[in-house]
């Protein structure tokens, strides 16, 4: 949750230094805005596979394949199923949490993932990105990328 803080400064006994409220303009308090603490490092989980990129390398790498963009109808089966973020409960994750992720899903297998999150712990990313790990899709025989977020609950 991002915070703003306002501090009003206040004399104590002093004079103030605003001009004195006059019937056309009324009394001016002085605020400073203060930094909120600096935002904590994302933590990243690729739940201990090779990743989203990885998984695609490899995939390149072993069958001399190419990326391609999968079929609309298999795109939006994928986003469907990775925005449902049914995940994010069972994985207790913060809603003040941003939530990236990127899936690797081949022959309707998540072959490689990786959740990035800001304000979350790391153990937050690691259940999302075995929960994602265990996901099936509709077999297709070709490597499909695809990525979502989740912004934070207002």
């Amino acid at each position: 949750m991002r915070r703003l803080a306002f501090v009003m400064l206040l004399g104590c006994g002093a004079s103030p230094t605003a001009e004195p409220a006059t019937a056309d303009a009324p009394a001016q308090d002085t605020v400073v805005a203060t930094p909120s603490a600096p935002a904590a490092d994302p933590v990243e989980s690729n739940g201990n596979g090779p990743g989203c990129t990885g998984a695609v390398d490899a995939w390149i790498e072993q069958s001399g394949g190419e990326a391609q963009n999968p079929p609309p109808e298999y795109d939006a089966e994928l986003k469907k199923g990775l925005s449902r973020g049914t995940y994010l409960n069972e994985c207790r994750v913060p809603s003040a949490a941003t939530v990236r992720i990127c899936a690797a899903v081949l022959d309707g297998t998540v072959r490689g993932v990786t959740v990035s999150m800001d304000s979350a712990e790391q153990e937050h990313a690691d259940c999302v990105a075995e929960a994602i790990l265990r996901m099936q899709f509709t077999p297709q025989p070709m490597m499909a990328l695809t990525r979502t977020q989740f912004d934070p609950s207002p």
